[in-house]
């Protein structure tokens, strides 16, 4: 499966992500911050 997460590095979409990704979702994540995207995806 896919999900879309909007905001990812806020509070809930950060939770949102790491959730999805492990139960096995494939993750497409957006952020107004290309620094904090970069840290959240390590």
């Amino acid at each position: 499966m896919k999900a879309l997460v909007l905001g990812a590095t806020g509070g809930m979409g950060f939770a949102l992500v790491q959730e999805w990704v492990s139960r096995g979702f494939d993750v497409v994540a957006f952020s107004r911050s290309k620094h904090k995207l970069k840290t959240l995806c390590r």
